[in-house]
């Protein structure tokens, strides 16, 4: 089943938004397909998922504040953006554990879960609670119930999305994340450009003038190892600028 390879790394990576319907109906001008919108009643929280090979993007937004977000709340008044980063585990106690055993600073597990139209997909955390070189809410998360969550196939994207390639967050000042934690997939944005985004491994390209008429700044042809692709930011989406290449599905 997708989303539960023993080599996962990238569990999911979080968008905070503040308009939840705007923010996907760009994914869709995009070509993404996402799940019906979910509620995290622990959290005053909601949420759209765009599944992916092994991994998916979350837009969350704030439905009502709780304490429970103290955690990531401020990540909603500055801008929101790409400001969320769940790095897969089998075991969230067993990572609490040895993340205290380290010296890491950590809530311990937390449950939850999500509302979805098969019944409420649970989930099990540990965030950090030290600064990292990431100004994001970096968490592992479980999926105790992944049959919920990878219930449909990524095939829905019009795009053909599969993979995730790379995933730029905004730099800070802390600890740095082991590389071994990250799987060459993470990485902080350079101190020379404030550019954060995503790279995604598609199909089907979107047109430029299509995206452009979806109200996308920015968008320009790309080409990385001869791959062509499309980049594009849109204010429902934050500061994140989304980048989507052709990519051989392996």
């Amino acid at each position: 089943m997708a989303g539960t390879t023993d080599r996962r790394i990238v569990d999911h990576v979080i968008i905070f938004v503040e308009d939840l319907d705007a923010a996907h109906h760009a994914m869709g001008a995009l070509g993404f397909a996402g799940l019906p919108i979910g509620r995290h009643p622990n959290f005053g929280t909601i949420n759209r998922t765009y599944l992916l090979r092994d991994s998916y993007i979350e837009l969350l937004a704030s439905e009502a504040e709780r304490p429970e977000q103290r955690l990531f709340r401020r990540h909603f008044k500055n801008r929101g953006g790409l400001r969320g980063l769940a790095l897969a585990t089998r075991d969230a106690a067993a990572t609490a554990e040895a993340l205290g055993n380290a010296g890491i600073l950590n809530t311990g597990p937390i449950d939850f879960s999500r509302d979805t139209p098969a019944g409420p997909a649970h989930f099990r955390t540990v965030a950090l609670l030290e600064p990292t070189q990431f100004d994001a809410y970096v968490f592992f998360c479980e999926q105790v119930t992944p049959e919920l969550v990878w219930r449909y196939s990524s095939s829905r994207h019009w795009n053909g999305a599969h993979a995730l390639l790379s995933a730029v967050y905004p730099t800070a000042q802390g600890k740095p994340l082991p590389d071994a934690w990250l799987g060459g997939v993470v990485e902080a944005a350079s101190a020379s450009s404030e550019t954060t985004g995503l790279r995604i491994g598609v199909d089907r390209v979107p047109d430029v003038g299509m995206l452009t008429a979806a109200a996308f700044r920015e968008v320009r042809t790309v080409e990385h190892n001869g791959r062509p692709g499309v980049t594009a930011r849109h204010p429902a989406l934050g500061d994140v600028e989304i980048t989507l290449f052709r990519e051989a599905r392996t």
